[in-house]
């Protein structure tokens, strides 16, 4: 008798133990997934995170004199591995800039800029280092070629 109850308590116990899904990131694109897990914990980073938040900078362009101004850098809605950039003097339409592999390396790919008097095709790229953004923006038109620097640091760390 003692060894039927001891057969049932052990068939009991290894039928009613359920496995744990394994909880972690399930996106193959973000820094840190997780191959193995079974459910998404929230946890995933994407190249892009280090870049978000409101920065100020100061523009060098060619002849013009320098400039201070705030912009912001925000997550592309539609691609995980861009970036919008807002509020950057004369950006015009142009607004966003791809993330390379290299997470401190980013490349602004040609667009197209118009203004009222010109349009531009603008062309570029940047790095972060720490909270300092270094953007370099190459303007080629029908007057010919500039190339604007801007340094900046993200606010909330000022």
């Amino acid at each position: 008798m003692l060894k039927k109850g001891l057969i049932l308590l052990l068939c009991c116990t290894l039928l009613s133990c359920k496995k744990e899904k394994i909880r972690g990131c399930t996106d193959s694109q973000a820094q840190n997934y997780q191959a193995t897990a079974e459910s998404d914990d929230g946890s995933c980073r994407y190249l892009r995170d280090r870049y978000i938040g409101d920065y100020q900078g100061i523009n060098v362009c060619g002849n013009t004199a320098d400039s201070t101004f705030t912009f912001s850098v925000q997550p592309s809605p539609d691609n995980i591995n861009r970036i919008q950039l807002s509020g950057i003097p004369l950006s015009g339409n142009f607004s966003y800039a791809d993330l390379k592999s290299d997470p401190n390396t980013f490349f602004i790919p040609p667009q197209l800029f118009l203004s009222a008097l010109d349009s531009s095709n603008v062309s570029g790229g940047g790095n972060i280092v720490g909270d300092s953004l270094f953007i370099q923006i190459i303007w080629e038109n029908s007057s010919g070629i500039d190339t604007c620097y801007t340094k900046a640091i993200k606010l909330n760390d000022i």
